[in-house]
């Protein structure tokens, strides 16, 4: 076999970013209320009337960070950080809880529409944090940090283990996917904040993926489960839903955890070959939802799932150097640029089974899977021959 190479694919990706990051930041911006959008139209126009998730703030700060870092911001460092500094306060005002935490969703005029406190939000409140202090270097951002895991640790399950996935305590499965960002939250902190305390806190939900949310004992293929009851039995109507996007997560999740504690991680190969085996089209792109054995759910595909597919496979062939991995890379970064992407710096967030695009605008929530996993491949991108 001739040695894959993404080359090619750089100047697309280099494209697609240089009317991306302006867009997003300028367009997607409110600059009146100091607060992202929730989503642009396909053109780039902004949709300035639709509520605006928690999530969303705290993501968008995230690439805002991760673009400072790569220098890919336009305009000097110190105005790039005032920016950061600037949202993060007037999110902090629309969204911060009296107790801690954040609340989830907001107006477009900044009133408070759920004041629920919601795990998966609070984890990426984490890591815009810890981006705003390798951004700024100020220790306040650090020590938010900390005091916003003090308001985490009231949601933990002092019985089984875990978390919550909210403060509101309301009937319904346990979560997975929570837990997955705030073990993504927990890495980030430790490569940016220091790993003590951080490396501990992902050690704990490491152990947890591994006792609770893998299931090697119904046969013989490992596979991650999804929706629980209180005491992590799988949940008796949700239990067998899957998600092969966050098997690739948890894969690419996992050889960052290799590097930062030295573990051996021998679930990254199960999870991989999981999600490989029974999630993954003929194209190569990824089904939005399955069944154990890879029976069709949900055969919808959402540019998130395939970011996270780029991004597993690139960490796969990182691991042990496969270059049918670091094909399957291509494959699917190639899928992306040619169904997802516009010209215009926008996206198509889901297609359907025959990669038709179904979706009505492009969620700002996006752009945090994309511009991570395209930071993954860029240095590939640049690599190879």
């Amino acid at each position: 076999m001739n040695t894959p190479t993404l080359a090619p694919l750089r100047p697309q990706v280099e494209a697609f970013l240089s009317s991306a990051l302006p867009l997003w930041f300028k367009e997607g911006l409110d600059s009146a209320q100091g607060m992202f959008v929730e989503a642009l139209s396909f053109d780039g126009q902004p949709l300035r009337n639709l509520p605006r998730r928690a999530r969303v703030q705290a993501r968008q700060l995230y690439a805002l960070g991760l673009a400072h870092e790569r220098g890919e911001f336009v305009g000097s460092a110190q105005n790039h950080a005032a920016l950061m500094e600037c949202i993060m306060k007037s999110v902090t005002c629309s969204y911060g809880a009296p107790g801690g935490g954040f609340y989830t969703l907001v107006s477009a005029e900044g009133q408070v529409l759920n004041s629920e406190r919601v795990l998966y939000d609070q984890a990426f409140y984490l890591m815009a944090l810890a981006w705003l202090y390798r951004v700024t270097c100020k220790a306040s951002y650090r020590d938010a940090a900390e005091r916003l895991w003090i308001f985490i640790e009231t949601l933990r399950d002092p019985n089984s283990g875990g978390f919550q996935i909210s403060d509101a305590l309301k009937p319904g499965p346990r979560q997975q996917n929570p837990h997955m960002h705030l073990f993504e939250a927990c890495l980030l902190c430790a490569e940016l904040l220091g790993k003590v305390p951080w490396m501990a806190r992902a050690d704990e939900l490491y152990t947890l993926l591994q006792i609770r949310f893998l299931d090697t004992a119904t046969g013989p293929q490992p596979f991650l489960r999804e929706f629980f009851t209180a005491d992590w039995q799988p949940d008796p109507v949700s239990g067998d839903h899957l998600d092969p996007g966050h098997h690739y997560e948890w894969t690419w999740l996992l050889s960052r955890y290799r590097v930062l504690s030295g573990a051996a991680v021998p679930e990254l190969p199960l999870l991989y070959t999981t999600a490989r085996t029974w999630g993954t089209d003929r194209t190569g792109l990824a089904y939005d939802e399955i069944l154990p054995q890879g029976r069709e759910l949900r055969s919808t595909k959402r540019l998130w799932v395939q970011c996270e597919v780029l991004k597993g496979h690139l960490a796969y062939w990182r691991w042990n150097g496969d270059l049918e991995a670091l094909e399957r890379a291509q494959h699917v970064l190639q899928s992306i640029l040619t169904h997802y992407l516009t010209p215009q710096g926008t996206w198509f967030d889901q297609l359907s089974r025959d990669c038709k695009n179904i979706s009505k605008n492009s969620p700002s929530s996006t752009l945090y899977h994309l511009y991570v996993a395209l930071n993954e491949a860029l240095p590939v991108l640049a690599a190879t021959p």
